[in-house]
């Protein structure tokens, strides 16, 4: 095994297209969530005040959390050819939660904040 550490860079050219494409993703899952819940009845306070911001919050997290485990096992392995896994929202869990989830437990409950 090479004895000489291997440079992992925080960033090369390529992700920039990256962080567009995954931005562009979750704006429109972000925007559909929106949409949907303000369909749904539930107050722009709700969607805006906390739903969109803790989702957004969470993204962020999740993607900071995914680059520094790619990081930490480039250095683990010495490779420099580790990448990190985008993360966001799952177009299709997002349906189904905003549909099979949340859309009944407000029909049930009445209760925007109990959904």
């Amino acid at each position: 095994m090479n004895s000489n550490p291997v440079h992992y860079p925080w960033y090369k050219k390529e992700d920039t297209d990256a962080f567009f494409a995954l931005f562009q993703n979750n704006i429109a899952n972000f925007v559909i969530i929106a949409i949907t819940m303000l369909g749904m009845g539930f107050s722009t306070s709700i969607v805006f005040g906390q739903v969109l911001p803790g989702a957004a919050v969470a993204v962020m997290v999740g993607n900071f959390y995914y680059a520094w485990s790619a990081a930490r096992l480039a250095r683990k392995e010495n490779r420099a050819d580790v990448t990190a896994l985008s993360y966001g929202i799952s177009t299709p869990v997002m349906f189904v939660f905003l549909f099979g989830v949340l859309l009944p437990a407000k029909s049930l409950t009445g209760d925007e904040m109990m959904a």
